[in-house]
């Protein structure tokens, strides 16, 4: 007897196992988080990107007054381990990289990361904006 009791499938009130509000309630705790995760990576690589901007602009700046102050053409150095994996896009596409000059001004172009423009750098001003042209 005691045999066909242990092999009775279980059913009724006693039933092990999870109800569907459980399920769902799971289901629902496991989006929230996976959505906090997503929105965390977002906000992390929108400050690596003003970071970077930052980077650009000092070193833009810094490259700017060297050419100021020597009276010759002047070009910046993308080599820092914050910019490593940037590329420079001149304008005229004729420049190895940003070049500035005893006047200010600078070869125009844009710098991109990633195949996307981070920042664009002014021919006239020297100066380093923000990625809409």
């Amino acid at each position: 007897m005691k045999r066909a009791d242990a092999a009775a499938p279980l059913a009724g009130k006693g039933a092990e196992g999870f109800t569907l509000i459980e399920l769902l309630v799971v289901l629902t705790i496991i989006g929230l988080l996976a959505g906090i995760a997503i929105g965390g990576l977002r906000h992390s690589t929108s400050l690596d990107r003003g970071k970077l901007h930052a980077t650009l602009a000092i070193a833009a700046e810094e490259a700017r007054a060297r050419a100021q102050a020597s009276r010759r053409k002047t070009t910046m150095d993308l080599s820092r381990s914050q910019m490593r994996g940037t590329v420079f896009e001149a304008d005229s596409g004729f420049e190895p990289g940003p070049a500035f000059y005893p006047d200010g001004s600078a070869s125009g172009g844009s710098f991109r990361r990633d195949g996307q423009v981070v920042a664009v750098l002014d021919w006239a001003t020297g100066q380093v904006g923000d990625d809409a042209r």
